[in-house]
């Protein structure tokens, strides 16, 4: 690709880092390559205010609507050819709810509104569930061109209200300096718990807007600011270096982000621009270094369709590391058909005025669309088994139960439902999720009984000042006979010293305590056994009982002696969806599972009716 005179080649050698840096992330390498994101946003800001600022110098002001359609065209073709494939591929080795999540994530990216459906339908960026929308990377798409539309007004509005008072540079400098001020303050606060955060978190334009506006700034210093002498800019360029390095080793467990750290990429990126502003230098040669610029041009290509090659084959069982980076760099060849057949042909074009019109790359936008919504229509393929594979039991409980009035919870995250509304609970299950799938069996099996259930969140493993509560509420509850404790057990958290202490709590205030196993864990999805997909692997619903017994005596043995030695009885369950030969998700012809390792409704009451009425479970 040939580049115009005067062009920042270091730059697109950045690009190149940062691109590398998210595909390293999402292959599994144990590095923070998200903040490439962060880089790209700040060179984004560069970019964009000094194509800008070179129009309001030539001319005063510059006109919106063509930088609109430039965008457009630079960007929504080689998009919607992606979520185009990407829909075919869904249909082709997807399961219903993937699909699902697939044809909306589509519909928001056509819509310049991917981050806010995947913050919706995908939960956070960090979050298991990421892995199963293979358009996860379009969130970032949808934060740009929010930015695209959004900056050019406040900038022609400044040039508007302010050109009268002080320089046009002065000016433009005012607005972005205070959008980046009120963006960086909103994170910040929301950091500190001053602001609640919004449901959008990682994937929110307001806490990003400050990133793109340190590229801003930079564009519009002064270039006497920056000419230091070649000194200065290898400094500026090994600090930049440093800096993100520092990133990529601070970051590699996040949380929440963005948080005050992001200020260490965002600086990065401002550091390795600004050593390339007084000419080149050893840093801004390796940038330019003729293999990274032309992964840097092929950048977005890249970007776009690395992550669903990788989501999907994460979907079809592929795990290790090595694996996952085979199918990146197999993903790099559509990437660079995309770049050679679409991207080029319409940049190269786009630069000379009338030479696209906006009507094709609008009317190619008709096919993604399309698309997305034949995926989320599509006729599912069932393997004939009925039950509910997803999270009906949580409905189930929401429709038939009631908040607890005798057990307060008050952490977000914790919860307290009983099954009467008059009548204060004699039963309650206490643990994670795995005590919560409990629940429906003990509403419909035991009909009659007042019952409750408290989930707090990574139980036992995990003490707050909120678990504490509940469990001496549990204990000077007057209604309250039994309590049955569940969770999704392992070597590590039955060691937990808090489950000792609540044993002996309780049973120490004269209730009747019962540790329940948990029932097997799968390494695939019901869905996987219930539907069927038109390629890939085939419907699946058994393990073997092997697998679970090896798992189990992990630390089956040790919850046994801590429950007697804390008076309590020990009640095994796994083995009800055992036989000698497999562990299934079946029974009678029903999937009994909701996922992977919860109980459905349907399971939930064979688990309860069997331990009742074999007499495992004696609660008077």
């Amino acid at each position: 690709m040939s580049h115009p005179a005067g062009y920042r080649l270091d730059i697109q050698g950045l690009r190149a880092v940062a691109v590398l840096l998210v595909v390293a992330f999402h292959i599994g390498l144990p590095v923070a390559g998200f903040v490439g994101v962060d880089v790209f946003f700040v060179i984004s800001g560069f970019v964009i205010t000094t194509l800008l600022l070179r129009e309001i110098d030539r001319s005063g002001s510059f006109d919106i609507l063509r930088f609109w359609r430039r965008r457009f065209i630079r960007l929504m073709p080689a998009l919607a050819l992606l979520v185009t494939v990407v829909a075919i591929a869904a249909w082709l080795f997807l399961l219903p709810q993937q699909r699902e999540l697939t044809a909306f994530t589509g519909l928001g990216s056509m819509l310049l509104v991917a981050n806010v459906v995947i913050a919706r339908n995908t939960g956070g960026y960090f979050d298991p569930p990421a892995d199963s929308n293979p358009l996860l990377n379009t969130w970032s798409l949808s934060v740009e061109e929010q930015f695209y539309i959004v900056f050019p007004i406040a900038l022609l509005l400044t040039l508007v209200l302010l050109r009268r008072f002080v320089s046009k540079r002065t000016a433009l400098a005012v607005t972005v300096g205070t959008i980046s001020l009120l963006s960086f303050g909103v994170m910040v606060l929301a950091q500190i718990g001053f602001l609640t955060p919004t449901w959008l978190n990682f994937y929110d334009p307001l806490q990003r807007a400050w990133e793109f506006g340190v590229g801003a700034a930079l564009a519009l210093a002064p270039r006497r600011f920056f000419e230091r002498g070649p000194a200065v800019a290898v400094g500026a360029g090994i600090v930049g270096v440093g800096i993100l390095f520092l990133s990529l080793n601070l970051l590699r467990f996040p949380g929440e982000y963005p948080t005050l750290l992001a200020l260490l990429p965002v600086s990065a990126s401002a550091f390795l621009i600004l050593a390339g502003m007084s000419g080149s230098n050893p840093v801004t040669r390796m940038l330019a270094s003729r293999p990274l610029v032309a992964v840097g041009d092929a950048s977005y290509s890249i970007y776009l369709w690395h992550w669903p090659a990788i989501s999907i084959a994460i979907l079809l069982g592929v795990e290790s590391t090595p694996a996952l980076g085979a199918v990146a760099l197999l993903s790099f060849i559509p990437a660079w058909l995309s770049f050679r057949w679409v991207e080029t042909p319409l940049r190269e074009r786009a630069k000379v005025a009338g030479a696209v019109s906006v009507r094709v790359p609008m009317a190619t936008m008709a096919v993604p669309i399309a698309a997305s919504l034949a995926l989320l229509f599509a006729p599912n393929a069932s393997t004939g088994l009925e039950g509910d594979t997803e999270l009906g039991y949580l409905d189930f409980i929401a429709g038939n139960s009631v908040e607890c009035t005798n057990i307060t919870t008050s952490v977000p995250g914790t919860r307290c439902r009983q099954s009467h509304a008059d009548a204060a609970p004699e039963l309650v299950i206490v643990g994670d999720s795995h005590g919560e799938h409990l629940f429906p069996g003990v509403m419909e099996t035991l009909t009659d009984l007042p019952s409750a259930y408290v989930y707090l969140e990574d139980w036992p493993s995990i003490v707050s000042s909120d678990s504490l509560a509940v469990i001496d509420q549990i204990a000077q509850g007057e209604s309250i006979s039994t309590v049955l404790v569940s969770a999704r057990w392992n070597a590590v958290n039955v060691e937990s010293p808090q489950l000792q202490e609540s044993l002996r709590t309780w049973a120490a205030s004269g209730k009747r305590v019962v540790v329940v196993d948990d029932v097997p864990y799968f390494e695939f999805h019901a869905m996987e056994c219930q539907y069927a997909r038109l390629l890939g692997p085939r419907p699946q619903c058994t393990m073997p009982v092997s697998e679970f017994q090896e798992f189990r005596a992990s630390y089956v043995p040790r919850l046994r002696d801590i429950a007697v030695a804390n008076d309590a009885a020990f009640v095994e369950v796994g083995g009800i969806f055992c036989d000698e030969q497999v562990c299934s998700m079946v029974r009678n012809d029903r999937i009994q599972y909701a996922d992977n390792g919860h109980v459905n409704r349907e399971g939930s009451i064979a688990l309860m009716n069997e331990l009742v009425s074999e007499g495992r479970l004696v609660l008077n």
